[in-house]
């Protein structure tokens, strides 16, 4: 692969990327966090579960506009004849892939064309960066509320590598608005202003410190009315996750300030990219990408200073972190580092296949799909904390949904109802098991699979689950 990218035009990597993007999008139908479904896939699949008014009126802590964002996609799927739920989900998925993919991938292009003829090895190798790194594709097509920031933050970034090389004011006030957009599906994403507003400050042009922070202003007053216009107070939503997370932020997720370092460190596959750099000239190769380098330093910092951490969190800000090893991948290939670079790739493609094509929480997607296609079960009995998530939206009907445990009566149980038991309670319910067929197991991933050798206390929610129904009811349902 390294001696292939000087080969390729940039075309060529872009139709690439967006084909793996697209095939990500069709395949992985996940979920990726816990609060991801209540928060988002359960409120848009099936299309239509929730009309507008109630996407607003059940916010919550959070801004509407993501899932009314994400939502206009699968009424659109609905609209297109796309009734089963997870091809709707499919048809989102796509589409927010494929926009991110876009943008990104015309930033990554576009930052190194402002300084250089097209077509560059540099530029190349930043749009197979944020194309082909293992965790592009997912991040790229997922409809989480860091995901969907990642466009507009991305944009904002290229806009202020615009202001830097050519002093435009308009530029740098188009990037401030571009990153209120980003504030408005994320609103950590704000943060990187502190970076488009030090820009006019190293250049020493005040007056354009004045027009950014003015039309800074200017969005927080129109998103604030925005916000009023749908929820009634002005930035009601901003002021509501603020008081969550000054009340709930030091309670739960708490790591230590480095936390967010150590994972961008290991995200470079240590020692791969930290060995001998002799002859790299820094100055040389990082000047278009200052600003790149100060959003991702202002987001990285204000974020390893709240207490609560996940990591996900980073996602708006990965593209411009992946940017950011353009000019070393760029130095490797010159220098002809094969072996570097060939250990390099082969584990990023190994994760890369594993991240975009193993469903993400597989077990519970397998049961809702299992019984989106088996109308004939009306009523799912879970025992203990199998479901922790319950998949109604996969399955896109009404369901029954019961919790149960190992000593339930078997005289209540019909040829309706089916029984989930999650690997963990098997031991406990191995005297109802005699009385039942099995309809199916639903395991994790592989990737899933390994958190749950590694730490199975924190990750048995991820392990196989097995769907049962009462003997001879088959044949009944058959009839």
């Amino acid at each position: 692969m390294p001696v292939v990218i000087p080969k390729l035009t940039t075309r060529k990597l872009f139709v690439a990327g967006l084909c793996l993007i697209v095939a990500t999008g069709m395949v992985n139908i996940g979920i990726i966090g816990l609060d991801d479904y209540p928060e988002m896939i359960g409120r848009i699949i099936p299309a239509g579960v929730e009309s507008a008014s109630d996407l607003i009126n059940h916010a919550s802590i959070r801004s509407p506009i993501p899932t009314l964002y994400v939502s206009v996609l699968t009424r659109l799927a609905s609209s297109l004849g796309l009734s089963d739920p997870g091809n709707q989900l499919r048809f989102a998925l796509v589409m927010l892939g494929i926009f991110s993919w876009c943008t990104v991938a015309f930033t990554a292009v576009g930052i190194y064309r402002l300084t250089s003829s097209k077509g560059t090895l540099v530029e190349k190798v930043s749009l197979f960066l944020v194309g082909f790194y293992f965790i592009s594709p997912l991040f790229l097509t997922r409809p989480m509320f860091e995901s969907l920031a990642i466009p507009y933050l991305t944009l904002s970034a290229y806009w202020a590598t615009r202001y830097w090389f050519r002093q435009n004011t308009g530029s740098l006030c188009f990037a401030v608005v571009l990153l209120a957009i980003a504030a408005l599906f994320r609103f950590q994403a704000a943060v990187c202003v502190l970076a488009a507003l030090a820009l006019p400050l190293i250049k020493k042009r005040f007056q354009d410190l004045g027009w950014a922070s003015f039309t800074g202003v200017m969005m927080l007053l129109i998103t604030g009315l925005l916000d009023k216009a749908m929820r009634g107070t002005f930035h009601g939503s901003l002021r509501a996750y603020w008081a969550y997370n000054i009340a709930y932020g030091s309670s739960f997720g708490v790591t230590p300030f480095y936390t967010y370092a150590l994972l961008f460190l290991a995200m470079t596959f240590p020692p791969l990219l930290w060995m001998s750099y002799r002859g790299f000239d820094p100055k040389k190769r990082y000047l278009p990408l200052v600003p790149v380098l100060l959003y991702f330093v202002a987001f990285l910092v204000v974020h390893s200073a709240v207490p609560h951490k996940e990591e996900r969190f980073m996602a708006p800000i990965i593209p411009c972190f992946l940017m950011l090893f353009a000019p070393i991948g760029e130095w490797l290939i010159e220098r002809k580092a094969k072996i570097r670079l060939g250990i390099f790739l082969g584990l990023n493609f190994l994760l890369l296949v594993l991240t975009s094509f193993n469903v993400a929480q597989s077990n519970v997607v397998g049961v809702g799909r299992y019984l989106h296609s088996h109308p004939e079960l009306t009523r799912i009995h879970a025992v203990g904390n199998t479901l922790v998530i319950v998949p109604e939206g996969y399955v896109g009907r009404k369901l029954e949904w019961k919790v149960a445990d190992s000593s339930f009566d078997f005289r209540l149980i019909r040829c309706e109802d089916g029984v989930a038991v999650r690997d963990d309670y098997r031991t406990e319910t191995t005297l109802f098991e005699s009385k039942m067929e099995k309809l199916g197991d639903f395991k994790p991933g592989i990737l899933e699979a390994i958190l749950i050798r590694l730490n199975p206390r924190q990750n048995f929610r991820r392990s196989t689950i097995r769907l049962y129904r009462l003997k001879g009811c088959s044949a009944v349902s058959t009839h």
